[in-house]
């Protein structure tokens, strides 16, 4: 059994429509990804 991975990515960028959250969740799941987003008011999301 392999160990867990910890990995920080920073994306910028402009999101478009109200589904991001979502869409990013239900892909990240389907890759067996788990983690947090939390809120920026900048571009940023760490």
């Amino acid at each position: 059994m392999s160990s867990p991975v910890r990995v920080t990515a920073m994306v910028t960028g402009r999101v478009q429509g109200v589904g991001f959250r979502y869409s990013t969740m239900h892909q990240a799941r389907l890759l067996g990804l788990t983690g947090k987003l939390p809120t920026s008011w900048t571009a940023r999301c760490k």
